[in-house]
């Protein structure tokens, strides 16, 4: 029954995601990354991103299913969150039932594991993880990762030996899906330790103590040589350094537990400052307030140790992206994913406790309902916001105005709708933000990129070869590249060139298979005079892309020279 309760709250919840477009990331790591596009190429796939090679296999399994078409990557999505829900229900079933937690007028624990996976699943924060369809590993990693402790309960606690096989592999497969899932061994001990250990009470303060020292160690260890060096390719961003990291990341976290509580104004791009370093004012208060929750968290073991672990699940499940490891982004939702159990955990406890006295029991249920029905209604009303990109990405502009992406993303949502004036004040927003006082420009390349895009596109030819200049070539992706030369061909097909059009689309095929580029040379055919070739052309890209404009055109001049 609670299985159903379940499925049916998800279901409800994401039953209007299965039509939000791609986003951002999305077209970059699926219809243009060409090592998922055959899901039997095991080894392009592994070697394309072996750190996470399962998720991107589910994802050449969409693509080569139903390639872009989002439907089926949605309801996959959809489903793995609803397998992430029932890793809950497991996880907590177990805990609820192991030695520390079983006792006389203690059958209120059982509501526990329902309210919080209904929590889990219908918290608002999850949906840039369920319905941004690339970050699907951060919800498929966090459903392995609760799969594998599940097991991981109850075969301590029914002494199901088999069931150590179910750790292995779900622990397997998720630390093949993100890398976050390293923290996992210590979820398992952290597990051990507090339920299925007795430990007395100066037994559990030693355990704090050596948890204090290990991660000063830790803390010390990374910014050494050799591992730093080590970890700089993958996690190193030039100019964050690891305390600088360390200390935003102090702040960013009550962000999050702040964001659990109270989920307002959630967005893609979050405008937080990178903090100088440990000595700030306010980033020793932010560290201070997170060791007194540690703290407070360890002297409630006895009596609560459910608290206990949802207090130090969520540190521990932070711990790889929000500790000492720089990352561009210093605050995205979809790190909270797995860390949300901690929280989830906490609240369904507090809720549960209350239902168990008397006088508060009709109050605790309805404040439970309230809770979840005003949860699933907030996730509901994010899911429809996602449905319309255009609207998604100017209420990150107003979030986040100081935000160069936010505005770069916003642009490009209003080029692909051809709504090229609008797209470029919006890349000229996000230009101002990177001008210096003495006129250059210090943006990212793809900012510059489609803000020469939408100067060809708006038949400002003469800026766009000037701003074009700037851009650093090298750095540009191959579909950028081909996407640039697409452009300038379109631009002097306007200008009456032909010949140099033609060998811009030429050169945009050379990098990448442009569509536009291919539309383009059918139409420098028709302008040739090679009517029939110049059908077969479009006719093919309509295939491929029935919306092509520039295709059709040459479709209906061809059929009325007939």
């Amino acid at each position: 029954v609670q299985i159903l309760v379940l499925a049916a709250a998800v279901a409800l919840s994401y039953a209007n995601t299965l039509d939000v477009p791609f986003y951002y990331y999305d077209y970059r790591a699926i219809a243009e990354d060409a090592s998922i596009h055959d899901p039997t190429d095991l080894g392009r796939i592994w070697s394309s991103a072996p750190a996470r090679a399962f998720g991107q296999w589910t994802l050449a399994l969409n693509y080569g299913a139903h390639g872009t078409q989002v439907a089926g990557y949605h309801l996959l999505n959809v489903l793995i969150h609803f397998l992430a829900g029932c890793a809950v229900l497991a996880l907590l079933g177990a805990l609820v039932r192991s030695p520390v937690m079983t006792g006389e007028g203690r059958d209120w624990l059982l509501w526990v594991p329902l309210l919080a996976a209904l929590l889990f699943v219908l918290h608002p924060l999850q949906t840039q993880a369920v319905t941004y369809i690339v970050q699907r590993v951060a919800s498929l990693a966090g459903a392995l990762y609760l799969a594998a402790l599940a097991c991981y309960a109850w075969a301590r606690l029914r002494h199901w030996r088999w069931l150590f096989g179910g750790v292995l592999l779900f622990g397997g497969l998720a630390l093949l899906t993100k890398q976050n899932a390293a923290t996992l061994p210590a979820a398992i001990l952290l597990v051990e330790l507090i339920f299925f250990r007795r430990l007395s009470t100066p037994q559990r303060w030693s355990v704090l103590v050596v948890a204090g020292l290990t991660a000063a160690a830790l803390v010390y260890l990374v910014n050494r040589e050799p591992f730093d060096s080590m970890t700089r390719g993958a996690w190193k961003e030039e100019g964050i350094s690891r305390s600088a990291y360390f200390a935003t990341q102090s702040q960013v976290l009550w962000r999050y537990a702040a964001l659990f509580f109270y989920p307002a104004d959630q967005r893609l791009e979050y405008d937080i400052p990178l903090q100088p370093g440990l000595g700030e004012p306010l980033v020793g208060l932010a560290l201070a307030a997170h060791v007194l929750l540690i703290v407070l968290a360890f002297a409630l073991w006895p009596r609560a140790p459910l608290v206990t672990f949802g207090v130090l699940f969520w540190y521990l499940a932070h711990l790889v992206e929000s500790s000492f490891l720089p990352i561009s982004d210093l605050a995205v939702e979809h790190r909270t994913y797995l860390p949300n159990l901690g929280p989830a955990t906490i609240t369904a406890f507090l809720l549960a406790w209350l239902g168990s006295f008397r006088r508060l029991r009709y109050p605790a249920v309805a404040a439970s309902l309230l809770v979840v029905l005003g949860a699933a209604w907030l996730t509901v009303q994010r899911n429809a916001l996602w449905r319309d990109p255009v609207a998604f990405h100017k209420r990150d502009t107003e979030l986040s105005p100081n935000k160069e992406r936010a505005w770069t993303s916003y642009g490009k949502e209003l080029m692909r709708r051809e709504r090229f004036p609008e797209a470029l004040a919006a890349f000229g927003q996000a230009l101002n933000l990177g001008r210096t006082e003495d006129g250059h420009l210090e943006v990212q390349p793809q900012t510059l990129l489609n803000a020469v895009l939408a100067m060809y596109y708006t038949g400002q030819h003469r800026k766009a070869v000037q701003m074009e200049q700037w851009l650093p070539l090298e750095e540009l992706a191959p579909v950028e590249r081909s996407t640039l030369h697409a452009a300038k061909g379109l631009a002097l097909l306007s200008l009456k060139r032909p010949g140099l059009a033609r060998e811009e689309f030429e050169s945009a095929l050379q990098f990448y298979p442009n569509i536009n580029a291919q539309a383009g040379i059918a139409t420098v055919h028709y302008l040739d005079g090679e009517y029939q070739r110049a059908r077969q052309m479009a006719t093919e890209v309509l295939r491929q892309d029935p919306q092509n404009r520039l295709a059709r055109q040459v479709v209906e001049k061809t059929d009325a020279l007939r």
